[in-house]
């Protein structure tokens, strides 16, 4: 009787182990168990259509495990103007607080969301501001003017103050309009930016550690956002080149960019699109405005991507169109 009691007291803890490891996971930190919901993320939503929003900006979390059927909670609401293309929010997970940079209105202004506040901030000094990234309880963006790119850090009012000395010149992107780069922090949490045809690795102290070019074989390629893949400290990216989109993988260990094809047919927007990691699921979420599917145009679309021993290619699960305009997807 002991013995069979024993074991099925060791089978129990066994499925109770596996039903956990399983279903639970854990937050960035590594710490705080968590129920894996595959679809819990956050993000900005413009009701109205892709050419004419209606002026209120929502800040929402999606609440069901459907991309087919989400749940949006919208968390607080803000009266803008103007319209807004999506870029890669920086966002503080610990509080709830979304920060986005509208870079295709100049790069001066920012909209800073958390639960029952969504507040409009006009940066200073005045110059283009690109890639907000939160690490260490500390917001980073890239700060562009026509004396070089340079990092700094921002304050909870909106102001700039620049972190070491230039980490590159600004000849690329002189004008004011479209994304200037993007940004992420590395798993070694050291902040990766793409700018151009430039991989730009730098400290949160703001010195450069490398400056990595990107080598294309067909043309010109357009890359439209980074996102870090945690498996193996590489990069998942939108990738627009002679016509063709695709998600596409760098691997950069070697100090050169290895560069391998994730998904080879995707129609994103590249002018507004972001993509979103969860390491939960193992997936990979890529959001789109005002995209073209089957000649139809569509406010938003999100695919849902299984990436899987990455950068072999992966496939895309299942997509979902959306009625309004949703910008800036984190989980």
């Amino acid at each position: 009787m002991k013995t069979n009691t024993f074991n099925n007291l060791k089978r129990t803890v066994f499925l109770i182990t596996l039903t956990l490891f399983i279903y639970n996971c854990s937050d960035d930190s590594g710490v705080t168990p968590q129920p894996c919901l595959d679809f819990n993320f956050y993000g900005l939503q413009i009701e109205g259509n892709f050419g004419n929003p209606t002026g209120q900006l929502d800040f929402i979390k999606n609440t069901a495990a459907n991309l087919a059927n989400p749940s949006l909670q919208v968390l607080s609401s803000l009266i803008i103007t103007g319209n807004l293309y999506s870029n890669r929010p920086a966002f503080d997970r610990t509080n709830e607080t979304l920060y986005f940079i509208d870079e295709f209105n100049g790069g001066q202004k920012m909209y800073v969301a958390a639960p029952g506040t969504l507040d409009e901030i006009i940066l200073s000094p005045a110059a283009s501001y690109s890639a907000p990234i939160y690490l260490g309880n500390q917001l980073y963006a890239l700060e562009f003017d026509t004396s070089g790119i340079f990092l700094c850090t921002i304050s909870a009012s909106g102001v700039a103050v620049r972190i070491g000395g230039a980490i590159g010149t600004n000849e690329y992107y002189q004008d004011t309009v479209g994304n200037k780069a993007y940004g992420v922090a590395s798993i070694s949490g050291s902040l990766l930016f793409l700018v151009g045809q430039v991989l730009y690795e730098v400290t949160s102290t703001g010195s450069l550690l490398s400056a990595i070019p990107v080598n294309t074989t067909a043309g010109y390629a357009m890359y439209s956002d980074i996102e870090i893949d945690p498996e193996t400290g590489g990069l998942f990216l939108p990738k627009m080149e002679n016509g063709a989109r695709s998600i596409v993988h760098w691997d950069f260990s070697s100090g050169a960019i290895v560069e391998s094809t994730i998904i080879p047919s995707i129609e994103f927007n590249p002018e507004s699109v972001n993509l979103a990691y969860n390491n939960c699921g193992d997936r990979l979420l890529v959001l789109s405005n005002g995209t073209y599917i089957n000649n139809t145009q569509e406010n938003s679309r999100i695919w849902e991507l299984e990436i899987q021993n990455s950068p072999n290619p992966g496939v895309i699960n299942n997509s979902n169109a959306y009625t309004d305009l949703l910008l800036g997807l984190v989980f």
